[in-house]
């Protein structure tokens, strides 16, 4: 019966990781295995070509509002048409560039910008999807969803499919650049929690990465070999890192990161293997086996039966369901590089413990 329920408890918490679902448990547990995992193996994306990060927050362009009377501030598309005929004039010969600009408004520099963009190659923009409805840039360009789904207001999970069709762009990313497929094993998740290898930190505080300013960039494009000191073979990340920015298990992150790290996450993880299946299998069996055949022997309060009761269902039986999962979900993440969703499966052990102890206090002895 145990190894029945834990094949039962592994299915289901297969299920829950595949999905975009997690909870501030799940969070948790990522905040605190993250720096351990990142200090046993290092945190390096394991990358052959050098990132650039260019900001675009500060080069804004006000035109009118399509939608209501006045002016919105929208990025400069002229500079961005600037930037990518440096890209073409000097064949191409970047790695690849991400553009995380969504060109929702038409503007007077769209015709310039477009006809920059067909000339440059191996660009990829956002778009994204509204009460079902997806809404493409106003502009012609190669562009894939950049949504992602939170339920606890914070960013957790980046799902990778919508809709069973409909690929994000860091899987688009990963057919393009390495002409990988994903999933690679039928245990893969179409959600996963992603690995945090580059970091706000790393672009303003150790410049670990170059980042610049769209605007500065340009008036560098001046300078001989420019091109080839900045741009040449590098991957370009273009987008809003100051406004554009989610909470995240490891803080505040823009959300260009978002994709990148997403990217590295789903290229540098090997596919999920058997072993862990057979690992987490026997891990929740154990966790049957306590739920309904283990005793732990109760607190002895005997002036306070029903404190009693109580420490014995939530104090004993809470840590050591909870002892059990949480370890099951540290070696999960440090040994098989798979971080799971176990909040609700851990609600479940606990409502099944309290209504079997519950019965068994105050039905079967009247019995």
């Amino acid at each position: 019966m145990a190894c029945l329920h834990g094949i039962l408890l592994f299915i289901v918490l297969w299920n829950l990781s595949n999905s975009a679902f997690t909870s501030v448990i799940d969070e948790g547990i990522l905040k605190q295995v993250s720096p351990i995992r990142n200090s046993l193996f290092g945190s390096s994306p394991r990358y052959d070509h050098d990132f650039v990060f260019i900001n675009i927050s500060r080069d804004p362009k006000l035109v009118s509002d399509p939608s209501e009377y006045g002016e919105v501030a929208l990025t400069d598309r002229s500079k961005l048409a600037q930037f990518f005929k440096i890209l073409a004039d000097n064949g191409n010969r970047h790695h690849y560039a991400l553009c995380d600009i969504f060109l929702e408004y038409a503007t007077d520099d769209d015709t310039a910008l477009s006809v920059q963009v067909k000339r440059c190659k191996k660009l990829l923009f956002p778009y994204h999807i509204t009460a079902d409805t997806i809404e493409k840039p106003c502009v012609e360009v190669n562009s894939a969803l950049s949504d992602f789904v939170t339920y606890t207001g914070n960013f957790s999970k980046f799902r990778l499919t919508y809709k069973d069709s409909l690929k994000t762009i860091p899987l688009v990313m990963l057919e393009d650049i390495d002409k990988k497929k994903y999933p690679a094993s039928f245990l893969d998740f179409k959600s996963i929690f992603p690995r945090y290898y580059i970091r706000p930190e790393h672009l303003f505080e150790t410049k670990k990465y170059p980042y610049y300013n769209l605007g500065e960039l340009l008036m560098l494009s001046e300078v001989d070999s420019f091109y080839h000191n900045f741009l040449e073979g590098k991957f370009i990340v273009i987008g809003n890192f100051e406004s554009d920015v989610h909470n995240s298990p490891v803080g505040k992150i823009p959300g260009p990161l978002i994709l990148v790290n997403t990217y590295l996450t789903i290229r540098n993880r090997t596919h999920v293997s058997w072993w862990w299946a057979f690992f987490m299998t026997a891990g929740l069996s154990y966790v049957s086996y306590l739920l309904f055949f283990g005793k732990v022997k109760p607190p002895d309060i005997r002036k306070h039966p029903w404190m009693d009761f109580f420490l014995q269902v939530f104090v004993n039986k809470y840590f050591s369901f909870f002892g059990i999962c949480l370890l099951l979900a540290v070696i999960s993440e440090l040994i098989f590089s798979v971080p799971a969703s176990f909040s609700l499966l851990l609600l479940y052990l606990l409502a099944v413990n309290f209504f079997r102890e519950f019965y068994k206090k105050h039905y079967k002895k009247e019995k």
